[in-house]
């Protein structure tokens, strides 16, 4: 996405608190004719409930794939790093694809792009349900069902962002409660499948359910205010938050700042893919982005190999597939949990070292779990993990606001994606191959609990950090 260049002359306001930070947000939530950007209601609710059903079907499935999975070990008698690996490839595609969903959402609309989606996830189950190798679902479920869902997924989120702007942790919380709603109904819902229907009937039914997708899309109609302000308004420059810029200045080339943390003079040449990426040279977005792949390892190991563990800990595999179902409760009443505190006012301010503290109590539970010995103490730590699991995740798109203003909502949203595509590809694999050597779960969980504690970690001292650059810097008039 182009981003115009600013001629040295140009006067911008210089201002260093979230005061002056909030009266920007409302002046530049208002289109030129004085109607709100964001509707903060009416019809956004009805775009929060259809991302809701998105979030069910693609994001459920994802997340109760640990059945196909233990099936699969069974059907093709292959390790557990290569079994994982098919959920890997798809949860991969289904988030790194993010910046080319973000693109084409820019270049058409959300509606479009969600309903051709759909169309492919259910054109990808249905292949997969032939499979005759773990290779074949290598390209049919994790290639081809997984460019579907990111024509999905990231959508979803953007989508909901055009129509929120004070409300939007609300509203994000709302949109993103279908994923565990959909752990919670598409768990049982494939183990009774699978009974049933083996393999192959499950996995077409399941590309059947996923063709609802293309119902969802309908309802995003696309908010007009916004569309007004992308065709006719200058765009506006890339937000830093306070005290990043300081940090930028040295280490990045990207432009020179304005006091509040505008992009003032940009290189005098840009084109559309250099304005694109210019998010990337942001080094807090970058810490920001490692915590997101951290995350992402964390959570898909954790899920993909809880079944798991569960029976190598002599839990039956009825009572195991019900963890995931609990994981989904837990989800969904943490999405609202979160959703409330971050809208409070103390807290909007800082909402990114709230984010990252959610990851330290996550790491731990997972470093310890394997040491439960009853099934009592299974169901505790997964609603405990649940309940902050489902805060990071409904909260992301709300952080990425803290990065860049509405222009560039679509690409960053699409590259937070994409790091958390990155992630899951590394985890499961890397957490099946420790399991195949060790011969034990714990070990998968304790790498993927490390792993997202010393990311957490970072991120947080990096926010102290700036936060003392800020103190220490003498107060400047405009």
């Amino acid at each position: 996405m182009a981003i115009e260049s600013h001629s040295p002359e140009e006067h911008i306001v210089n201002s260093t608190s979230g005061g002056d930070r909030d009266e920007e947000s409302e002046t530049t939530s208002k289109s030129q004719k004085g109607v709100p950007l964001h509707p903060d209601g009416g019809w956004g609710w009805v775009i929060a409930a259809g991302s809701a059903l998105c979030h069910f079907l693609v994001v459920g499935l994802g997340r109760s794939f640990g059945l196909f999975y233990l099936v699969l070990l069974d059907m093709f008698g292959q390790s557990a790093g290569l079994t994982s690996l098919v959920v890997a490839i798809f949860n991969t595609m289904r988030q790194c694809l993010g910046p080319v969903a973000g693109y084409l959402v820019d270049r058409y609309t959300v509606r479009a792009v969600v309903i051709v989606g759909g169309v492919i996830m259910l054109i990808g189950c249905t292949i997969s349900a032939f499979a005759t190798s773990i290779l074949y679902l290598y390209f049919s479920f994790g290639i081809l069902t997984g460019i579907g869902a990111s024509f999905i997924f990231a959508p979803s989120y953007i989508i909901v962002g055009q129509y929120f702007d004070k409300k939007k942790g609300k509203a994000m919380g709302l949109a993103t409660l279908g994923s565990g709603l959909g752990t919670v109904a598409l768990a049982p819902i494939i183990r009774l499948l699978l009974n049933q229907y083996s393999f192959f009937g499950a996995m077409l039914i399941m590309g059947a359910l996923q063709l609802n997708n293309c119902v969802a899309g309908c309802l995003f109609r696309p908010n007009p205010q916004w569309n007004f302000r992308m065709k006719v308004s200058i765009k506006k420059p890339i937000y830093l938050p306070p005290a990043e810029r300081e940090m930028d200045k040295i280490t990045s080339p990207l432009s020179e700042q304005s006091e509040n943390g505008l992009i003032t003079k940009m290189p005098e040449k840009t084109d559309c893919c250099s304005g694109y990426f210019n998010i990337l040279k942001n080094v807090t977005f970058l810490l920001y982005g490692i915590e997101i792949v951290a995350m992402s390892v964390h959570i898909q190991t954790f899920l993909t190999f809880l079944p798991g563990i569960a029976m190598e800990m002599g839990v039956d595999e009825g009572r195991a597939a019900l963890l995931l179902s609990i994981v989904g409760v837990a989800d969904m009443a943490g999405r609202f949990f979160w959703g409330f505190i971050f809208d409070l006012k103390s807290v909007r301010n800082r909402r990114r070292l709230l984010h990252a503290c959610i990851g330290l109590p996550m790491g731990g539970l997972a470093i310890v779990f394997g040491l439960q010995q009853g099934y009592v103490g299974f169901v505790l730590f997964t609603v405990i993990w649940g309940l902050f699991e489902g805060g990071f995740h409904a909260q992301r798109a709300t952080i990425v606001s803290e990065f860049v203003g509405p222009e560039h909502m679509s690409s960053t949203v699409g590259f937070v994606i994409a790091f958390q595509g990155i992630g899951n590809l590394l985890g499961p694999p890397v957490a099946g191959a420790l399991r195949d050597v060790s011969g034990s779960y714990n070990v998968a969980y304790f790498f993927c609990g490390a792993v997202l504690i010393v990311a957490s970690s970072v991120f947080i001292l990096n926010y102290f950090l700036q936060s003392k650059l800020q103190r220490n810097r003498p107060t400047e008039s405009s």
